[in-house]
């Protein structure tokens, strides 16, 4: 009964230790599946990981060439503008300067063609001036040192029936004026030459005047001129008046003058000449 028993128990035990010694086995497995699972999972996300690292380097390298391409673009699109817009300017500049300058030019041309004929006639009137100067000093014979004071008188007398231009001139070097003078004849013209304002008072309260001839500046006064001007027009305003000075007596006068009633404001020669010629007929 008992070896029975024992190999019953012998019969369900071997089984049993079969069974007990695969389950180490199994588990080995299915541990080495895990780690091979595990090691797949690995692996797989490493390649992952690389293709989105390679990926995000291609995406940075195509953005950056992208922004470096676009960034070229805008900067030859600068320069092209910048330089369009400098050679526009550049154009409008020198079209602009060539208008100013032809404007310019023009006006210059016209300026000189005035003065060019403003200074032809001056030169006709004072060669024709000239001419009559010198045709009449040689019809006039020059009187002998000799002449006595009777005789003198006898010319004076003769000359009293015709008309004979008087012209005061007042000016306080009467030296500077003497080769004017000389140009004219007494029979001509009469010089009554005085030094200031208060000897042409007098003259003027003796006689009669075809012409007053005044500088400006005088010792009296810078503006002498003026003031004699003044006076005539109060006293004697059909007695035409010339003011008669240097271009630096007449800075800060000469308008002043001329809007007073100057028949003539001038500094040179010539001027003179022609409105004296003209006021003598």
């Amino acid at each position: 009964m008992i070896s029975i028993l024992f190999f019953i128990f012998s019969l369900w035990g071997t089984p049993y230790t079969v069974a007990t010694t695969e389950i180490p086995t199994n588990n080995r497995v299915e541990e080495d599946a895990l780690l091979q699972y595990q090691q797949f999972i690995r692996d797989d996300a490493k390649e992952h990981r690389l293709f989105l690292e390679n990926s995000f380097n291609k995406l940075l390298m195509l953005i950056s060439g992208g922004t470096f391409l676009f960034g070229s673009v805008l900067a030859w699109l600068n320069y092209r503008t910048k330089t369009e817009i400098k050679v526009a300017i550049n154009k409008k500049f020198d079209e602009k300067i060539d208008n100013l300058l032809e404007t310019r030019i023009n006006e210059l041309r016209h300026n000189l063609e005035i003065q060019s004929k403003e200074w032809e006639k001056k030169i006709e009137t004072a060669d024709k001036l000239i001419r009559e100067l010198s045709s009449r000093l040689s019809k006039t014979s020059p009187q002998s040192d000799k002449e006595t004071v009777n005789e003198r008188d006898v010319q004076h007398t003769r000359y009293a029936g015709t008309e004979i231009k008087r012209i005061l001139w007042v000016d306080d070097n009467p030296e500077n004026n003497k080769s004017i003078v000389s140009m004219f004849t007494e029979n001509e013209i009469v010089f009554d030459i005085v030094k200031s304002t208060d000897e042409a008072i007098k003259k003027l309260a003796k006689n009669n005047y075809t012409l007053i001839i005044s500088d400006m500046k005088r010792a009296e006064s810078p503006d002498a001129g003026i003031q004699l001007l003044k006076l005539r027009n109060k006293k004697y305003s059909n007695t035409p008046i010339a003011i008669f000075s240097s271009s630096r007596s007449l800075v800060g006068y000469a308008h002043t003058a001329e809007s007073e009633g100057a028949n003539l404001v001038t500094n040179k020669v010539t001027e003179l000449l022609g409105y004296i010629q003209t006021i003598i007929g």
